[in-house]
């Protein structure tokens, strides 16, 4: 059995989420035909599955590279799993050559993936960073291992800020997530990664690794409800289990 399926992963009431691939297979496959899917399917992720044993093995392919972890792509593929009866238990366990072990669980109409958290370690601002963020001084800066935490005065901020991409290419290989507190969420974010084509991302579950951590200590709460502002939007239920990371969300057909 070989079947492609769409999803958007991560959507609201009015919000579209980010959109993914799924290709189930039998067996897993090859690299070079990983990445060859990803090209013709032009999404921002394709999450190859097969069943193993008692376990999905996962792997993540943007149309330029794989990726070592992909939330929004794992929730699109816990949803293909729920939809077309792959799983006969509501728990999924899935396995990642690069991430290990992953659960996706079904609670209601939401899907939560449980992730590990990011650890967090503050640093100094720069000039340059200002600059890349369009004059707008951060209050709050981490090094969030595979990417950059950087805390804004308020969701306006987030919501209307206009990055200076070239220059933030210059500060970090990797990804930088701004954030601030919701008004109708506890807290909103987007995330950039510079050196993408497709710089800015929908809804990224892997920044909630860091941002979960973070705003679980500012407000003093363990159950998180956020909010990704970018032009497509996302919704996400998230829950600080200490070292790991609880990340929920709605997913649909394409």
């Amino acid at each position: 059995m070989k079947l492609t399926l769409k999803v958007n992963a991560f959507i609201g009431q009015t919000l579209l989420g980010n959109p993914a691939a799924v290709f189930v297979s039998e067996k897993p496959m090859d690299t070079e035909i990983c990445q060859l899917t990803a090209v013709e399917n032009q999404l921002p992720v394709t999450a190859f599955i097969c069943l193993l044993e008692n376990k999905f093995f996962i792997r993540w392919f943007t149309p330029v590279s794989e990726l070592p972890l992909c939330g929004h792509g794992t929730l699109a593929a816990s949803y293909v799993i729920y939809q077309r009866h792959l799983n006969p238990t509501p728990e999924i366990t899935f396995y990642s050559p690069q991430s290990g072990e992953l659960k996706a669980k079904r609670q209601e109409n939401l899907i939560f993936l449980n992730f590990p958290a990011k650890q967090l370690t503050p640093i100094a601002c720069s000039d340059n960073l200002v600059k890349g963020l369009a004059g707008i001084e951060p209050t709050e800066i981490y090094d969030a291992e595979d990417r950059l935490l950087i805390v804004l005065k308020n969701g306006q901020q987030v919501r209307e800020m206009k990055p200076n991409i070239g220059i933030l290419k210059t500060l970090t290989p990797s990804g930088i997530v701004i954030t601030a507190r919701g008004e109708t969420a506890d807290f909103v974010s987007r995330t950039f990664y510079p050196h993408k084509p497709d710089w800015e991302d929908a809804v990224t579950g892997a920044s909630h690794c860091a941002l979960v951590p973070y705003w679980s200590k500012e407000l003093k709460k363990d159950n998180l409800h956020a909010l990704q502002v970018s032009s497509r939007g996302g919704e996400l239920f998230c829950v600080n289990e200490g070292n790991r990371i609880g990340i929920g969300g709605r997913a649909g057909w394409m």
